[in-house]
């Protein structure tokens, strides 16, 4: 708990520096959210195997040390939201966040205590050994966004670093939720031109500007949405375009060789329906891509691009307590034909179904935690159906439902494929399964007060064959895992 302290001592420095330079005169409105969790997770590898093959054809997960099958991780999101009302016309807004993903690890920091040197544990000397071995701490906050909000008698105006929303949140995600983790930020300028019930949004953000201010390696993202919002009759629908273009010199992008993508363009439509009929809620986003992903499979071929998803979430109350839920969707995969266009697509990782399928990045429990994140997980390359029944009293929420899913596309003997949690090719031996298993799930909610919520869940995994496939004639043993979590959040 370590890390709360100059947290507090931070936000004491800026109350003051706020204080000094006459702040008092503008109103300043601080909201933000703190949640602090605990996690576990039983055979994050999928497998009983103690050894696995790992290539760029498995769906293995690595396992450092044998007999070692469990991740245990605490985690905190800290996002703290100042605004500050200028005048009747300009409101200055801005997030701040500490570490990854609005938060970061307990238990690990940079800085080491009770040591002679820096560098490796002998250089170190670990002088008191365990008592003063370690010492916790971060001291700086990150600027995820800071934007300014202009009104005028025509539209609303939004200039900096700001969050793009869309729909479900399903590829534009702005970390609407308390215990969202990512959301989806841009340097830009967007206007709000609202006109009886319709609103025009058009955009243009600078994603990228790369090692210099020339253009050779910017990467660029303008759109426009009109979205339809009819209170009365309780109905949502609208269609946001984008497009995406990439330089030929930027470097932060890399195929499936890891070759430089090179230039592209990636256009999105992207459809949004949400309706309610009384006790039932509906809803629907349909994001359809192409254009030019760039040197995907090959260091001198351009490959085009196409992919889309259909997604849906319907609620039904029985009842003041009881509710039905029920989840579907289709996100397009990859088939791995070097010589045809790449289709798969990758949802937000704010957009969630499982308590533990795509929920995780299980890779990361083996890796730096530093190269690779935990909740960088994607919905990716499946077919999927969930149904959750839903139970509400005073201050209680009860879920229990089952998970469904299935990989659309998978390896085919004889012919190239693609790994989707890999980005990799390969040349495939054998076929592989289709199943990805079911999910049993269970969680609560617990509504303290007003601010403070107590969350618990538990995702039980029957881990399909999908995730034995080797691309050898021995395949691994998939085992079921499992989940659990409980986790305090306050939004204030």
């Amino acid at each position: 708990m370590s890390f709360i302290f100059p947290l507090v001592k931070t936000l004491v420095c800026l109350i003051f520096l706020l204080i000094s330079v006459k702040s008092f005169a503008l109103p300043v409105d601080w909201k933000g959210t703190f949640g602090i969790d605990t996690t576990l997770i039983d055979n994050y590898t999928r497998t009983k195997d103690e050894s696995i093959t790992i290539s760029n054809a498995s769906q293995g997960v690595g396992r450092a040390n044998p007999g070692v099958n469990e991740a245990s991780f605490q985690t905190y999101i800290f996002r703290l939201n100042p605004t500050i009302i200028i005048n009747d016309s300009a409101t200055l807004y801005s997030e701040l966040t500490t570490g990854y993903g609005s938060g970061g690890y307990l238990g690990t920091g940079n800085e080491q205590a009770g040591n002679n040197t820096s560098g490796s544990p002998v250089a170190n000397k670990n002088v008191g050994n365990v008592i003063y071995n370690f010492n916790t701490y971060r001291s700086g906050l990150n600027v995820r966004q800071v934007y300014a909000k202009l009104y005028a008698d025509t539209a609303t105006y939004t200039l900096g670093r700001q969050a793009l929303d869309w729909g479900m949140g399903a590829v534009l995600n702005g970390g609407r939720e308390l215990t969202d983790r990512h959301s989806s930020v841009e340097d830009g300028i967007k206007a709000d031109i609202t006109i009886g019930n319709f609103t025009l949004s058009p955009y243009y953000m600078k994603v990228d500007v790369g090692e210099d201010l020339d253009k050779k390696d910017d990467i660029k993202h303008s759109g426009i949405s009109l979205l339809y919002n009819s209170v009365e009759r309780d109905l949502q629908f609208g269609v946001l375009y984008s497009i995406r273009k990439v330089r030929e010199k930027s470097d932060n992008l890399v195929g499936t060789q890891g070759v430089v993508l090179g230039s592209g363009e990636i256009k999105m439509t992207n459809i949004y329906v949400r309706k309610g009929w009384g006790k039932f809620d509906f809803q629907l986003e349909v994001p359809i891509m192409e254009g030019e992903m760039g040197r995907i499979y090959s260091p001198n071929d351009v490959n085009p691009y196409k992919s889309r998803a259909f997604l849906t979430k319907m609620k039904y109350d029985l009842n003041a307590k009881w509710a039905v839920e029920v989840n579907g969707g289709f996100v397009s995969g990859d088939k791995g034909e070097q010589t045809s266009q790449f289709e798969a697509l990758y949802l937000n990782p704010n957009f969630h179904v499982g308590r533990l399928m795509w929920r995780y990045n299980l890779r990361a429990v083996e890796s730096d935690v530093s190269r690779e994140n935990i909740f960088d997980s994607y919905i990716t390359n499946a077919t999927y159906a969930k149904l959750k029944g839903i139970y509400t009293s005073e201050k209680w929420t009860w879920g229990i439902g089952v998970l469904w899913a299935k990989a659309n596309e998978v390896a085919q003997s004889g012919v190239s494929a693609f790994n989707h949690e890999k980005n990799t090719i390969f040349n495939a031996n054998f076929n592989q399964d289709d199943s990805l298993g079911y999910e049993l799930e269970a969680d609560f909610t617990y509504q303290w007060n007003t601010n403070v919520a107590i969350n618990g869940s538990i995702g039980y995994h029957i881990v399909g064959d999908y995730y034995a496939f080797t691309n050898l004639a021995d395949t691994q043993t998939v085992d079921d895992s499992y989940a659990g979590q409980l986790q305090a959040i306050i939004g204030f």
